[in-house]
């Protein structure tokens, strides 16, 4: 449960999707690779473009979306070395650096086979094994982590390791892990509402630890180092095992280095291949074993101990924003009716940047000042017996600006998930493949399309004059408003209609600037002419620079066609163009 409630998931997605992949997507793929440095390079015309839209179904959606993926593969054959990454030659995987370490899990869609690519050309990969990598990833649906649980399920449990109870029962502990906010997220969304505490079958905990006695906080890193040093020289000469865990891998190494009498430890990160993981862990409960491992083998490791006249000694050299982390590395040692013990070695000049979000120059890094003030504050809470408290306290500073958003993250979430199911529901309950394909197809193109064309339409007749222009004026400045608050990569265009129809202004929205007067624009007559109007849309978006935009219309009006007249226009548009969604707004 605590690890649910974690920003990874709560008010996170499931992303899904497919991977389409051909003799001609390899083909697009190594030309638009060949051409990645040419700014005047468009994709869209070349042979290989054409040959892929040849390889799927004609339908006025597909070409819209193609044409959207392709100018994604484009933007990020120029990109894809910006992130972090480094070439395990031996595993022939990329590994991209995911928080404090590299993992071949981290995989970004149509960008991480350039790399594969890349590294094909210097010559670490061989070709037949980068060109596996190729392939155009096409998302469809987004499922919210935090809604998944909701389903129709004939029950809902939720089970941990670390979670306190809610209320105090007999035999639990007093602290409970879960803040007010996630306790009500229990409650309110998922119905949980009993909680049952089950003690070890081992009996009670033998692991020793006392706040007052057993956490030390060191002026610099030097000092860090030295008592570091002492701790694992202590256990190790008495033939007991030590495990140090380190926040981060850059830590782990610096530790290392600054730590030349560990010759014998062992070490332990992300980076650590999996078939020597097994062999490390076993080894770290040895008498007089020393092992250097980051936080991430400090959750569900089992570092079993055989030998019960070893004492493991767990050290964690970092204070956890999340007190789930800290139970569970608590929890490497005293295992088993085995008696162990756990130390926090804290270095303020790590504290000074990782909490005290209350001190004033927060956002200005490790000042000179910041760092004084916050080595003042420690000294002063342990020469007061207040360390505690205060670690307390800043933790649930850094937890709170963690979390801060999250409501609106688990909102967001839902409104795709709803999305999402709805459209699955309709790709099942329909039986005709081409409109199956249709649902898809619309569904890939609000995940895939970033660039979004809206085209606005204004009824500019005469009866709209008076409070029916006056009214689509505040309609329009308040559209506008919400579009501007939306984002970037939308294209605007105003169409006025009467009689005649004309494109009023158009631009990019960021560059956007064009208001309405207060009284109704006169100069394309007075009789209304829908046939004129759509026209004028109709060449709009089929224009070729608006190929791979999203479009929306947006009809203001105060009355409908007299006539059919329009029909042939608009069936002929719809044929030769995608329209996203369509709003008609009335005024009277």
């Amino acid at each position: 449960v605590d690890i649910f409630f974690q920003r990874d998931f709560f008010g996170q997605t499931y992303n899904a999707g497919i991977l389409l992949r051909g003799a001609e997507i390899s083909s697009l793929v190594h030309h638009i690779f060949q051409q990645r440095n040419n700014l005047a390079f468009d994709v869209q015309d070349s042979p290989e473009a054409e040959a892929v839209r040849k390889m799927f179904p004609r339908h006025p959606r597909m070409i819209p979306l193609l044409n959207s993926l392709f100018n994604e593969l484009v933007e990020k054959s120029r990109k894809f070395g910006e992130r972090t990454s480094l070439f395990d030659v031996k595993e022939n995987t990329v590994k991209y650096k995911f928080r404090e370490s590299f993992t071949s899990k981290v995989v970004f869609p149509n960008e991480t086979m350039f790399q594969y690519l890349h590294h094909a050309d210097a010559g670490e990969i061989a070709p037949a094994d980068a060109e596996e990598h190729l392939g155009i990833d096409v998302h469809i649906a987004r499922f919210s982590y935090a809604e998944i649980p909701k389903r129709n399920f004939c029950a809902v449990l939720g089970v941990t390791g670390t979670l306190r109870t809610v209320e105090k029962l007999e035999g639990t502990p007093d602290e409970y892990i879960l803040d007010e906010d996630e306790r009500k997220f229990l409650d309110r969304d998922f119905g949980i509402k009993t909680f049952t505490y089950t003690p070890s079958v081992f009996g009670g905990s033998k692991l020793e630890f006392a706040f007052r006695t057993d956490v030390a906080v060191l002026h610099d890193e030097p000092q860090w180092y030295n008592r570091l040093q002492e701790v694992a020289d202590d256990v190790s000469k008495l033939q007991h095992a030590v495990i140090i865990f380190f926040d981060t891998r850059e830590r782990l190494v610096q530790a290392r280095k600054h730590l030349p009498q560990l010759t014998s430890a062992q070490l332990l990160h992300e980076n650590t291949p999996a078939s020597q993981v097994g062999p490390i862990v076993t080894a770290a409960t040895q008498p007089g074993a020393i092992l250097l491992s980051t936080a991430t083998f400090g959750r569900g490791t089992n570092f079993f101990c055989a030998d019960a006249t070893v004492v493991v000694t767990v050290v964690q050299a970092f204070y956890s924003a999340s007190l789930s982390e800290e139970v569970q590395i608590k929890g490497r040692a005293a295992r088993q009716k085995h008696e162990g013990r756990f130390r926090l070695v804290l270095c303020s000049e790590h504290l000074a940047a990782d909490f005290f979000l209350d001190e004033p120059d927060t956002d200005t890094g490790v000042t000179p000042t910041r760092l004084d003030n916050v080595k003042g504050r420690l000294q002063r809470a342990i020469d007061e017996n207040r360390l505690e408290d205060l670690m307390k306290s800043q933790r649930a500073l850094r937890m709170k600006k963690l979390n801060e958003g999250r409501d609106e993250r688990v909102l967001a979430a839902r409104q795709l998930h709803r999305k999402a199911e709805a459209m699955v529901s309709t790709v099942v309950k329909e039986t005709d493949a081409q409109k199956q394909l249709t649902t898809l197809l619309e569904a890939c193109q609000m995940e895939v399309v970033t660039s979004r064309l809206v085209v606005l339409v204004l009824d500019e007749s005469r009866s709209m004059a008076g409070s029916p222009w006056t009214n689509l004026v505040v309609a329009y400045k308040d559209f506008m408003g919400t579009l501007r608050r939306a984002g970037d990569g939308t294209h605007v265009v105003v169409v006025g209609f009467a009689c005649g129809a004309s494109v009023h202004a158009e631009a990019p929205l960021e560059n956007f600037n064009f208001d309405l007067p207060t009284s109704r624009i006169t100069e394309n007559g007075a009789s209304t002419n829908f046939h004129a109007a759509f026209s004028v849309v109709e060449s709009v978006i089929c224009r070729d620079a608006f190929n791979a935009h999203s479009v929306s219309i947006v009809f203001l009006t105060d009355g409908c066609p007299n006539d059919d007249s329009h029909t042939a226009v608009v069936k002929s548009m719809l044929d030769r163009r995608a329209v996203r969604e369509v709003f008609s707004i009335y005024f009277n």
